[in-house]
């Protein structure tokens, strides 16, 4: 999908008298047709958010990332291999507190258990108070842009984190 197409949001208002339960969201969703590439989703979560609620989203052939904004955690519906909602959620995303998304399995042998190159770019525009998730097949892992390059044993943090991403690939080849 190309990031400028706009996909269309369907669906919840973000208020408190339509927030959903974790655990109802992948039901919820499951029983939804609509067109991962072209719509999404996003609900306001109440209650605990749980390793079990996580693990379920991973059942879906889509990404799934959670934002929060005022102290309210909001899942959004992403693509295949997207975890981006819409306007909003990108705003959320680099300002939110917490960002996590799922990459799931999609029928795939391996699943990518690891950051992918568009997440690690994207680290350059979230806050620095922002914490970075990732859930996959294999579990849950935490993240942030690259801030020490160990190849050339030295800092970073000013550095396009591909720039650093890709000099550590390479080097690693």
């Amino acid at each position: 999908m190309n990031m400028s197409e706009a996909r269309t949001k369907l669906g919840y208002e973000l208020s408190n008298g339509c927030a959903y339960l974790l655990r109802d969201v992948t039901p919820h969703l499951k029983n939804k047709e609509f067109n991962p590439e072209k719509e999404y989703f996003e609900f306001l979560l109440k209650g605990k958010v749980t390793s079990d609620g996580i693990k379920s989203l991973l059942s879906l052939s889509y990404e799934i990332a959670l934002t929060e904004a005022n102290g309210r955690l909001i899942l959004s519906t992403g693509t295949e291999s997207n975890a981006v909602g819409g306007e909003e959620h990108i705003k959320r995303r680099d300002n939110s507190k917490t960002s996590f998304h799922t990459h799931p399995a999609n029928g795939r042998e391996v699943p990518v258990i690891a950051p992918s190159f568009t997440d690690v770019w994207l680290s350059d525009y979230v806050s620095n108070k922002t914490t970075l998730g990732l859930a996959h097949g294999n579990g849950i892992m935490v993240y942030r842009k690259p801030s020490f390059n160990p190849n050339a044993n030295t800092s970073c943090e000013n550095i396009d984190a591909r720039d650093t991403m890709l000099a550590y690939c390479e080097n690693r080849v």
